[in-house]
C-alpha cells in the first residue's frame, strides 16, 4: 500500500512538473520525506506552497472525489487530519479519471475531508453548491486571487 501511495503521489508530481515547465514557472521540491508541503511554486515572483494530491475516485460517471484529508495510522485506527489556512497555499490535485490538474485555494479546503467536482450537470438540474469541475482545471489565477483578497482583509 505504501509503494502505491508514492507512485500515486510521483504521478501527480510528475503532471505538475510538466505544466510547470510548459508554463515557464519554476518548481522548487523538498529533498527529503516528511516535509510540510510538497512543493513550491514560482509564479510571476511571488512563491506559493503547494500540496499534491492523486485522485482516481468518482462518486459516478458525473462526479469525481478528491480526497483532502490524510489518514495516518494511529496504532490500530487511521486518524483522518484535515488541513487549515497556513498549512499551505495552493493544493493541486491530479485526477487520472479526468488527466487534469484542479487547483484550489487553502481556504477552499480548510477543514475539509474530500470535494466533489462535477463533469456534468445533474439529472435533476440542482447547480446550486455545485463545484464544477471545468472552473478548478488548471486555474491557478483564480485559486491566487483568492489568497491575495484574504490576505488583503487581515492587513
Amino acid at each position: 500500500m505504501i509503494a502505491e501511495t508514492h507512485a500515486k503521489g510521483a504521478i501527480a508530481k510528475a503532471k505538475l512538473v510538466e505544466y510547470a515547465v510548459q508554463k515557464g514557472w519554476q518548481m522548487y521540491l523538498p529533498f527529503t520525506d516528511g516535509v510540510k508541503g510538497d512543493a513550491i511554486l514560482e509564479i510571476e515572483d511571488e512563491l506559493w506552497k503547494v500540496e499534491l494530491k492523486y485522485s482516481s475516485q468518482k462518486r459516478s460517471n458525473n462526479v469525481i472525489i478528491i480526497q483532502i484529508s490524510n489518514s495516518q495510522p494511529r496504532r490500530t485506527r487511521n486518524r483522518q487530519t484535515k488541513y487549515h489556512i497556513g498549512d499551505f497555499d495552493l493544493l493541486v490535485a491530479y485526477s487520472a479519471i479526468t488527466d487534469k490538474l484542479y487547483v484550489f485555494a487553502i481556504d477552499e479546503v480548510a477543514e475539509k475531508t474530500d470535494i466533489s467536482l462535477r463533469l456534468a450537470a445533474p439529472k435533476n438540474n440542482q447547480v446550486k453548491g455545485v463545484h464544477w469541475a471545468r472552473d478548478f482545471e488548471y486555474n491557478f489565477e483564480r485559486a491566487i486571487e483568492i489568497i491575495k483578497q484574504r490576505q488583503q482583509h487581515c492587513t
